[in-house]
């Protein structure tokens, strides 16, 4: 561990809250925030959503958000670079036995083939008058009677409500327009634990009686809420954590 994550750690002790309280509070998973604490990024998802997850986590322990970015882009950057001063491993050369002995092995095989035909056709006479030609049997292939759908990854529909989404009261459509991690519960139970949608995605979840929703890019997509427009969440990379209810729709959608 080193200073960065270790001042997050040490924030944390201080106000004697668990990684738990953290993730509860800010909608991030607890493995998300002990990465940032061991500096292991390469387990966050990436781009703004790690600078969003180090932000919300700096926050809600009263560190300065600015300062920890800044801190964040100089030990990515020192990262890359030693990445990229590493010397490329030489490319292993291949040793002439490693061709030699397939091309034995082929070599042999066409031999045994050749002398097989050659037998076969010295030691066997044939009449044509007398030779039955076997009827010849068609294999017919089974077609298939109707066209499976074609899968539209770009808009999958999903619902709280297996069966039936006729009493639902609450119904949000959102489309991704840049990369957007997002996590969402629905009547307490959990949807999605947290997915990277990509830009052209659509999702739609129901509830009856609350839909809680966490996006890690805030500027990346656009909310629906009962068939009506919310407007803008945030900024690029902020994340925001939204509890939907039938008694607060007007909050979000501003009517």
């Amino acid at each position: 561990m080193g200073d960065f994550g270790k001042k997050f750690k040490t924030a944390r002790e201080s106000k004697n809250i668990t990684i738990e309280n953290v993730a509860s509070e800010t909608r991030i998973s607890a493995r998300f925030l002990r990465a940032i604490e061991r500096e292991a990024f390469e387990v966050l998802p990436g781009g703004v959503f790690n600078r969003g997850f180090i932000r919300s986590y700096a926050k809600q322990v009263g560190l300065d958000t600015d300062e920890v970015i800044s801190e964040y882009e100089v030990l990515t950057k020192q990262a890359a670079e030693f990445d990229n001063d590493a010397p490329a491993r030489k490319p292993e050369m291949a040793s002439p036995e490693r061709h030699i002995i397939p091309i034995a092995i082929g070599s042999l095989v066409v031999l045994i083939v050749l002398f097989y035909v050659f037998a076969t056709n010295s030691g066997t006479s044939t009449d044509a008058s007398t030779t039955q030609v076997p009827a010849t049997e068609s294999l017919a292939r089974p077609t298939p009677t109707t066209r499976p759908a074609p899968i539209r990854p770009e808009t999958v529909a999903t619902s709280s409500n297996q069966e039936s989404q006729t009493g639902d009261s609450l119904r949000i459509e959102i489309q991704i327009q840049d990369a957007t991690w997002v996590s969402v519960r629905a009547d307490g139970r959990q949807i999605t634990d947290g997915e990277i949608l990509l830009p052209g995605t659509t999702r739609k979840y129901n509830a009856h009686d609350v839909i809680e929703l966490t996006v890690g890019n805030a500027a990346g997509l656009t909310l629906r809420i009962n068939d009506q427009a919310v407007p803008r969440l945030g900024i690029a990379g902020q994340v925001r954590v939204l509890t939907i209810t039938p008694d607060n729709i007007e909050r979000f959608t501003g009517s």
